[in-house]
């Protein structure tokens, strides 16, 4: 809770946390870029739901995040 002008607010709200539901394999000549592509998804989700993952880095068999919450 926090005091704006003599009111008090509360600021209590839930960030959600990523979850992944289905998992793929990087294949030779893959890129983020083109995956979240064939899974229809935006560029934006794909990074939600891969937030650790370094698309500059990525190697062959690297489990990567296609479908989540």
């Amino acid at each position: 809770m926090t005091t704006i002008e003599g009111r008090t607010v509360s600021l209590d709200f839930t960030i959600p946390v990523p979850f992944c539901s289905s998992v793929v394999g990087v294949k030779s000549g893959d890129t983020c870029f083109g995956i979240a592509q064939k899974f229809k998804m935006s560029s934006e989700f794909f990074d939600i739901i891969n937030p650790n993952l370094n698309c500059n880095k990525l190697f062959i068999g690297e489990w990567i995040c296609v479908d989540g919450l």
